[in-house]
């Protein structure tokens, strides 16, 4: 099996920063002889692809802001059950 993430962050200044990263995981046997080769089921283990993407904003030294999206082109994959497909995140952080 082979596993790899690349990523990239590009800050223009102190405010901003983009976030662009891929994971990539090659094909999983859960088998000692590796005879499971079913995909796309319950208790599959598939290779997959996704891509995901933050952006990050510093509004004052205390605030911040993080809005993303977990694999942008909705991959459909097991690792023993369905993975979730697009998912957007929002954060927020205040510090005291």
């Amino acid at each position: 099996m082979w596993r790899s993430t690349l990523g990239a962050t590009y800050r223009p200044n102190d405010k901003w920063a983009y976030t662009l990263a891929a994971r990539y995981t090659g094909k999983q046997y859960a088998t000692l002889d590796n005879t499971d080769v079913f995909q796309h089921v319950f208790q599959a283990f598939d290779p997959f692809i996704v891509v995901d993407m933050k952006l990050h904003y510093n509004a004052t030294t205390n605030l911040s802001f993080d809005f993303g999206i977990d694999n942008i082109f909705n991959a459909q994959y097991f690792l023993f059950h369905p993975f979730p497909g697009r998912t957007f995140v929002l954060a927020g952080k205040y510090t005291f």
